[in-house]
């Protein structure tokens, strides 16, 4: 019987993701929201959350960063900022849970400037 769960959430790279194929051991919950940004996970998580920590989470993974960059509405130092906070929070929440952080992907479509931004956060988050 399956018990433990695992909770995915970011932008649409976890949302588009087949979680119960690959993941058919477990009980998956997908929390992903096409367009997410680290700033409107308020309105997306936050709000699920009773639910959630009733849940025996073993892992969460974790894919956020990649729109703020896109959009470029924040300067590099407060995405950063953000994703750490967020981490911290799930950590405090859930410090049974493994947290997997999946790194920014750098696509082609990314100009210099985001590719140098996404290197510095996940350089950062990899540190933290």
């Amino acid at each position: 019987m399956k018990k433990e769960v695992n909770l995915f959430l970011g932008s649409s790279i976890i949302y588009q993701w087949d979680t119960c194929y690959y993941f058919s051991d477990y009980n998956n919950l997908n929390l992903g929201v096409e367009g997410l940004t680290i700033e409107s996970i308020n309105k997306s998580f936050y709000p699920k959350i009773d639910t959630v920590t009733s849940m025996k989470i073993k892992n969460i993974i974790v894919y956020i960063g990649s729109n703020d960059i896109v959009k470029n509405n924040s300067k590099v130092e407060n995405i950063l900022s953000n994703i750490i906070s967020f981490l911290f929070f799930l950590r405090e929440t859930f410090p049974k849970s493994n947290i997997i952080y999946i790194a920014i992907l750098k696509t082609p479509r990314r100009t210099d400037t985001q590719k140098k931004k996404l290197d510095y956060i996940n350089k950062k988050i990899k540190n933290y």
